[in-house]
This record gives C-alpha cells, sequence and structure tokens, in this order.
C-alpha cells in the first residue's frame, strides 16, 4: 500500500506542472471538471472538490481542503478542448478561497471558440450549516465573440442534516451582454458523502433568450470502494438544443493525490457522434 501511494505521489509530481481542464464553451455555465462531468454536472450541492468553483462557490468552504487541480478535456466530434487547472484553500483560514484559469480553444457549439476565464471565488460560512459564495469571472475572448468583461456568480450552501445538501445558485448577475455569459439561475439536492456514495440532482434555467443552451437538467451518482476508487455515472438534458449525455467516470484516490477520467457520450436525435473526455491530477495538501 505504500509503495502504491508514493508511486501516485510521484505521478502527481511529475504532471502537476501541466496546465489543466474541464469543458464545454462557458455559455453553459458549467466549465466541466472531471469528477462533474462523469456525475452529469449535477454539482451545485456537491461543493467538496474544485469543480465547485465553478458550479457553485458557496462550496469553497463546505470542507477543510488545499487542493491544486489539473484537467484537461476534448471533444473530438467539435474539435474543442479545454486546459484548466486551479487552487482552492479552506484549510489557512476560515473562508475558503479558489483561483482557477481556463483556456479553450477550438469549434464548439456556439461555433469556432478561442479564449481564456479566470474564476475567483470566495466562500464565507454563515452557520455551522450554511455557507455563502461569491465568484468574480474575467472573460477574455476573441471568438466566437470579441469579448473582455467582468461578471460575477452568487452561491448558496446549506446542510440541514450531515447526509443532505441544498445549493441555489446565481451565474453572471452582472450582465455583460454577452453568449459567453448568460444570466442563468439554478439549485440542486445532493444526498451521501465522499466516503460512502453520492446522489445528486440539478436544474439551471435560462434567464435570457440568448442563452444558447436553454434551460438544463442534470443527475448523477458516485459509489465509493474502499475509500480509493469512485466510480460514476449521470446524464445531462439540454432543452433549447434538445440534447442528451450519458457520463461516466472512474477515479483513484489516496490521502495526497488523485487520478480521475470522465466520459460524455451524446445520445438521441443524431448526436451519437458526440463525445466529450476528460482527465483530472489532483493534489491534497
Amino acid at each position: 500500500m505504500r509503495t502504491w501511494l508514493t508511486a501516485l505521489t510521484v505521478i502527481a509530481a511529475t504532471l502537476g506542472a501541466a496546465p489543466a481542464l474541464a469543458l464545454d464553451p462557458p455559455a453553459a455555465g458549467d466549465l466541466f471538471g472531471t469528477r462533474s462531468l462523469a456525475m452529469g454536472n449535477a454539482f451545485r450541492a456537491v461543493g467538496t472538490s474544485n469543480d465547485t468553483l465553478f458550479f457553485n462557490p458557496a462550496g469553497l468552504v463546505a470542507t477543510r481542503r488545499y487542493e491544486i487541480d489539473g484537467h484537461y478535456g476534448f471533444s473530438p466530434g467539435e474539435r474543442l478542448g479545454l486546459w484548466h487547472a486551479s487552487i482552492v484553500d479552506s484549510k489557512t483560514a476560515n473562508v475558503g478561497v479558489g483561483i482557477g484559469y481556463s483556456h479553450l480553444s477550438g469549434k464548439g457549439a456556439l461555433g469556432e471558440s478561442n479564449g481564456s476565464l479566470v474564476h475567483l471565488g470566495l466562500g464565507i460560512p454563515l452557520a455551522s450549516r450554511v455557507a455563502f459564495g461569491v465568484g468574480f469571472k474575467y472573460l477574455g475572448f476573441t471568438r466566437p465573440e470579441d469579448t473582455n468583461s467582468v461578471t460575477a456568480d452568487l452561491g448558496l450552501l446549506v446542510r440541514p442534516v450531515p447526509f443532505l445538501s441544498l445549493g441555489l445558485v446565481a451565474y453572471n448577475v452582472i450582465d455583460v451582454g454577452s453568449e459567453q455569459a448568460p444570466m442563468r439561475a439554478g439549485g440542486g439536492v445532493s444526498i451521501g458523502s465522499d466516503a460512502s456514495f453520492r446522489l445528486s440532482f440539478d436544474a439551471v434555467f435560462a434567464l435570457e433568450e440568448r442563452d444558447p443552451f436553454g434551460t438544463t437538467y442534470h443527475l448523477g451518482g458516485e459509489l465509493f470502494f474502499d475509500d480509493v476508487l469512485p466510480i460514476r455515472l449521470g446524464a445531462e438534458r439540454r432543452e433549447k438544443e434538445d440534447r442528451n449525455f450519458l457520463t461516466a467516470g472512474l477515479g483513484l484516490v489516496s490521502e495526497v493525490a488523485a487520478l480521475e477520467a470522465s466520459f460524455a457520450q451524446g445520445v438521441g436525435g443524431g448526436h451519437s457522434d458526440e463525445r466529450i473526455f476528460g482527465f483530472a491530477l489532483k493534489l491534497f495538501l
């Protein structure tokens, strides 16, 4: 066991300098992390990994951690790729702070895409079971439209009992008049924990006609074996596009690092050639 942990640590140290990723055009409100992608992006009430920086900033303080994530995701059919790196620290202070950088390029659902995003999030505990979060986003894109703007997300996470989490979030509350950042609102419920199993459901509602994805629904679950091997399944529905995805993923987790892989497959309506792959390396300090 110690040899296995040492090997995983060496791999993490070797690859940790590489940039990271998640996936899909930012207008979706979902810069997919590998774990969240495998769970159908049903992540607004989870808050226990760096993916929460993009889904609900209140989750930055949901668990005490110092985590560095690197992700890469790509869609072969759309020739779309995204690198992403993030750091979250809720261990050294009473609040949670996260920063992430993402670069997206290729041909996506909105056409040709090229640009970067910077996320800065803050999670504040309001009570022992309630947290509030705010996330600021800088969008610097040359395609599909020239965008240089700053907007923000607001989130709330409530845990009335240890095995139940409720999340509410508003995206892009500063209207910057861009299809890259439409105003949206959503919420989710999650049952379980990272030590055993988790089942989550989210719904996100479009508040503007220009939103390219419309209302979206997300369902996901994960099951942990011996605290080191999570298996994940999920589904996502995008109403406006009439697109559906089935998702799956695996992980290998230790006390110091984790390796994860995920896959999303378009189903129905001629979308069988739509596939998304995601890979992640995580370090826990």
